[in-house]
């Protein structure tokens, strides 16, 4: 009988292969370049695999201590994929509005997002990395490393900011097209799952609770504060994507201007956007 840390990686398994190929098929569809949120969007789905892989490896060898370091490490880098998913679909939104008129969201700001999600990848890989063998053992456990602290810092500033970024595209909804919405609509959607998930976060690096342990916590809040927060959050991006993809395929099929990629949500008359300030140095 499967333990219940098994049973978990087994559903993830089972969930994020369907979505990986979802997510790859999106990519390749739409260019890696063009629309580099699918390519993250398959890199998460590709960590969640091969760490539910490494789990139910200790099924087969409980002893072999690099299954368990390895499968905490891709769990920490997550998060800060999906993250940088979504500001990829806020991005997008973003560029196209700020071709025809200035928006809040300064050049600066995103790239703050990104050094910010870079530093959260990094450090949640340290922090993993640091944890002694004793505690994935079960012999011991140590406090939470400073690196898992500052990762959680970091991952929860991001969010903030990301959050903010994204309402505020909303006031120039104007400028946009259907796809456009859908792909703000899928970000904005996506919110309040992502709070709960870093919550979850904070919860297991500040609560001194074993049910919050950060890798030995209680399956049951894994599953509802992390595990199915994700699953929501991976299910309304790639069904969005299904929907543009589908809408560029009947556009095209019926000689429509807007028939290309999803990247090109922006067809509509300038005159919408006309009461903006316009964009004339990037």
């Amino acid at each position: 009988m499967l333990s219940h840390t098994s049973t978990i990686a087994t559903a993830e398994l089972a969930f994020y292969a369907i979505g990986l190929a979802i997510a790859v098929a999106l990519a390749m569809r739409n260019g890696w370049r063009n629309e580099p949120y699918w390519a993250i969007l398959a890199a998460f789905a590709f960590a969640r695999i091969l760490g539910a892989a490494m789990q139910l490896g200790t099924i087969t060898a409980p002893l072999n201590l690099h299954l368990y370091r390895g499968a905490a490490t891709l769990a920490q880098m997550g998060l800060a994929l999906l993250l940088l998913a979504s500001l990829g679909l806020m991005v997008a939104v973003r560029t196209s509005v700020h071709r025809r008129r200035q928006t809040l969201i300064r050049p600066y700001i995103i790239y703050l997002q990104g050094l910010l999600l870079g530093a959260t990848f990094v450090l949640g890989i340290v922090a993993a990395a640091s944890v002694p063998d004793s505690d994935f053992a079960g012999f011991t456990t140590t406090p939470v490393p400073p690196t898992l602290v500052a990762s959680t810092i970091l991952s929860m500033i991001t969010f903030l900011i990301l959050s903010f970024c994204t309402v505020c595209l909303w006031l120039d909804a104007q400028c946009f097209d259907q796809t456009a919405k859908w792909l703000l609509s899928a970000a904005t959607a996506s919110l309040p799952f992502l709070l709960v998930r870093i919550v979850y976060s904070a919860l297991c690096t500040f609560v001194d609770n074993m049910e919050f342990h950060w890798f030995k916590g209680c399956p049951l809040m894994l599953i509802v504060m992390s595990m199915l927060m994700e699953f929501a959050v991976v299910v309304i991006y790639e069904s969005v994507g299904i929907l543009t993809a589908r809408r560029v395929v009947l556009n095209t099929a019926n000689a429509s201007p807007t028939g290309a990629r999803i990247s090109d949500i922006s067809k509509q008359d300038d005159s919408s956007c006309s009461s903006g300030t316009p964009l004339r140095n990037g």
